[in-house]
């Protein structure tokens, strides 16, 4: 588009809470192996990190953790997403440069969604 490079991933990395290095790997696997050829031969093949826009979106499964079940139904009670962001995995990671370095995340402004009763907004009973 104009002249840019873009790519756009979809992926479903590891479930589970205590799973993120996982996660991690799945990241850093499907940024390794992902190989997209050039029109010109000649030219190396574009990984995703090589584009000039990547949109990355998913189930990234990252959690919220570092705080007791209570203590986030009660900060999503409180509508204080900006204390459960500071326990998110991917925040963390990202912060610490483990992963997803040089990607910028919207503004999280909407409660957890994990974990619902099917159908319901009764949140994990």
């Amino acid at each position: 588009f104009h002249n840019s490079d873009i790519c756009v991933v979809n992926s479903h990395l590891a479930a589970h809470t205590e799973e993120f290095e996982r996660r991690n790997q799945d990241f850093k696997d499907i940024c390794r192996r992902i190989q997209f050829r050039q029109d010109d031969p000649t030219l190396p093949p574009l990984t995703i990190m090589k584009h000039n826009v990547v949109l990355w979106l998913g189930d990234l499964n990252y959690r919220i953790s570092d705080l007791e079940v209570d203590d986030v139904k009660n900060l999503i009670a409180k509508k204080d997403f900006e204390a459960l962001y500071n326990h998110d995995q991917l925040k963390r990671q990202m912060d610490e440069e483990v992963v997803f370095v040089g990607f910028t995340e919207g503004e999280i402004d909407f409660q957890p969604t994990y974990k619902y009763d099917t159908g319901s907004d009764q949140w994990d009973t």
